[in-house]
Formats: structure tokens, sequence, C-alpha cells
């Protein structure tokens, strides 16, 4: 990761619609597209966690692991359980076959708080990333 990359940015108030396509239980990830699919930059992060960012935005992630880490991580489960089946209620199918869902962010405001939260936390992560990186090399220039 390059010390002085900027910090993509994210304004929740942007996302119209989402695009939600699920990959069957046998490979447990969940791909997350904001208004459109983008060519994008993966940002890898922790817990399988990883933004995609295009002109210095986020527009969207990728969650491995997402119907079996979420329901087992007390920080994330009150917003993924929910999003979760609110997801499976509007594509009509559970968690265990491959699917993809588009809707508003009115449709499914469940889905759509999970992902301000998740891309929050990210987000978090990837700063305190870049700082510590920052700092390293600061104190390695000394």
């Amino acid at each position: 990761m390059e010390s002085d990359a900027p910090m993509p940015t994210f304004d929740p108030r942007s996302i119209r619609e989402i695009i939600f396509r699920y990959w069957d239980r046998h490979d447990d990830i969940a791909s997350i597209h904001i208004n459109e699919r983008r060519a994008a930059f993966t940002i890898e992060g922790d817990h399988g966690i990883h933004l995609r960012e295009a002109d210095g935005d986020i527009v969207g992630l990728e969650v491995h692991d997402f119907a079996r880490a979420y329901p087992r991580s007390a920080a994330l489960s009150r917003v993924a359980l929910p999003a979760i089946a609110e997801i499976e209620a509007f594509a009509g199918c559970k968690l265990a076959e491959s699917f993809e869902v588009r809707a508003t962010a009115e449709q499914l405001p469940r889905t759509t708080q999970m992902l301000i939260f998740v891309i929050a936390h990210a987000l978090a992560a990837h700063e305190a990333e870049l700082r510590a990186e920052r700092a390293g090399v600061a104190h390695a220039l000394l």
C-alpha cells in the first residue's frame, strides 16, 4: 500500500440503488455494488471485508464468509442478521444458493443500514492502517 495514498470517500446519501450478489453457501461471498457496477480497485481489509474504490469513492464492497461470519460476530450481527433476513425475503430464497438482487435503498433499508455500517467500519480500519504506515515511514526517515 502506498504511504501517500489518498483516503477514499463515501457519502451514504449517494446510495440510490444496491446490487447485492451472493455466491452460494460453498463460496459464501457477498458482492455489493452501490448504484451501478463499476470497474474498481480492491482495498483489502480485515475480517474478509474488502472495499471497492473507483475515482476516489467507495463504490461497493466484497465480503468473504458472509453468512458464516456475520451471525457469529457480536459487533456486526445486530445489523447483519436483519439485513440477511431482508435480502432473503426480497430475493425469495435463502443464503444457500447463488442469487442477485437489485433494489433501491428504500426497498432494502436494513441492507442499506448494514452497508453504511460495514463501509464506515472498514474505512476506519483502512484509515488507521494508513496512519500507522505513514507514521512508520516518517519514523524511518528520522
